[in-house]
């Protein structure tokens, strides 16, 4: 076995997680609050009572309204995570010169005690490995502690940190300025976004936007195996290869190292910005192959790239900032 093969193994479990949280969100992206309720808080009180889950309590942080049933103590670290995720998140992109500012008003979290109150609340039964997931129409984050009732220790914090990391990121990209909640975003982005974010680690010991190998791992065995990575005009024109089985792990692999590459460099950042400010525009929806072709240059041309990017990035041996 190869060290390549061994990483692979090693993180296997963690690619999971990811390529799970996405297949979940494309049926939550269809959920809606009620009609004529249009307070948050109140309309996830009303979820709470349909599905018997009493006990919610309100916490606010500094960007943050946590309402749910989970223990203070879960409720204090996931706090503390999101907070500073927000935090680097903001300095990272405006420092890139993305146009993002911080929400006008405390983004909403629910932290809920164990698997079952989190299946009941979102109303679909979950794998065991999505610990959370972001509710596009209602604008929330819905998270419970994976440690209660399941295994414990680094491998579990890390499964839990990479999910809440992962779904935070969904919200801050909708609710700072850098995605629309009403537009056609395609997967290609939006994940690619939050995979970009997703390394960051408690402790500093990862930030947002550094290398993220487990990803990058997926393109190499991918290459190694002579397997043809996913024509971008079809990651971005269309979001099937996220819901197949045999595509999803690459289709996220591909869409973080898409937007890794756009960011990285500083030419290609500007027309990335342009690009995504075109996403924004609600009234007037272009394809969407059309419309990256038309800020991002071809796409053809980026495929032919990807590979000896993804080789070089594999090189590196310390955490590209």
């Amino acid at each position: 076995m190869t060290g390549l093969d061994l990483a692979i193994s090693r993180r296997r479990w963690l690619l999971g997680v990811g390529a799970l949280i996405g297949s979940a969100r494309v049926s939550a992206r269809q959920t809606d609050p009620p009609e004529g309720v249009s307070d948050p808080l109140d309309v996830i009180r009303r979820r709470a009572d349909e599905v018997g889950l009493p006990g919610f309590r309100v916490r606010e942080g500094m960007r943050y309204t946590v309402i749910g049933s989970a223990s203070d103590r879960f409720i204090a670290g996931a706090l503390r995570l999101c907070e500073g995720l927000a935090d680097d998140y903001l300095d990272h992109f405006a420092g890139r010169g993305f146009a993002v500012e911080a929400p006008k008003e405390r983004m909403v979290m629910v932290a809920l005690d164990d698997r079952d109150a989190f299946s009941r609340f979102v109303g679909v039964e979950q794998p065991p490995e999505v610990t959370g997931i972001f509710e596009v129409g209602p604008n929330y984050l819905v998270l419970y502690d994976g440690r209660n009732g399941g295994p414990a220790g680094p491998t579990a914090e890390r499964a839990n940190s990479l999910t809440l990391f992962h779904e935070a990121m969904h919200q801050l990209t909708f609710n700072t300025g850098l995605l629309h909640r009403d537009a056609d975003i395609p997967l290609a982005v939006s994940e690619g976004l939050a995979t970009y974010g997703e390394v960051r680690r408690p402790g500093g010991r990862g930030e947002v936007g550094d290398l993220n190998w487990e990803r990058l791992a997926v393109i190499l065995s991918a290459l190694s195996q002579r397997r043809p990575l996913i024509p971008l005009a079809d990651l971005i024109g269309g979001d099937h290869p996220f819901q197949k089985e045999e595509t999803v792990q690459l289709a996220y692999a591909q869409s973080w190292l898409f937007v890794f590459g756009l960011i990285r460099n500083d030419q290609a950042t500007e027309r990335f910005r342009a690009y995504l400010e075109a996403l924004r525009d609600v009234e007037r929806p272009r394809p969407r192959v059309e419309l990256a072709e038309e800020h991002l240059g071809d796409l053809a041309r980026l495929d032919a790239m990807l590979p000896q990017f993804a080789a070089r990035l594999s090189r590196s041996r310390e955490p590209i900032r």
